[in-house]
């Protein structure tokens, strides 16, 4: 009798924790699908597309205003900044820097 309330106070235990981890997980997947349904809104907004939306935003930069008036020393070397920490393919760092030296 007594083996019996100790197997099922442990059984209800167990079954309150998992119902607890099964609230944790699905409020925590609601949480990130949220959050990633508003980025994507913002994106969107920006004229991104959230699929491209990091390499568009430094190709925008690197064609825009993030040189301007900068000396093309400054340019250049934020431009091997960026190739160095991998921001920008060899590809995006030469086509950028020719377009620098042209300028």
């Amino acid at each position: 009798m007594g083996d019996e309330l100790i197997f099922g106070s442990v059984g209800l235990i167990f079954t309150v924790f998992l119902a607890f981890v099964a609230i944790f997980f699905f409020v925590v997947v609601a949480f990130m699908v949220i959050a990633v349904r508003r980025n994507v809104r913002e994106a969107r907004r920006h004229g991104l597309d959230p699929m491209t939306m990091e390499t568009t935003a430094m190709a925008r930069a690197i064609d825009g205003s993030m040189f301007a008036g900068k000396s093309l020393e400054a340019r250049l070397a934020e431009l091997t900044s960026l190739r160095d920490r991998q921001m920008i393919t060899q590809d995006e760092y030469e086509a950028a820097r020719s377009r620098a030296l042209t300028q």
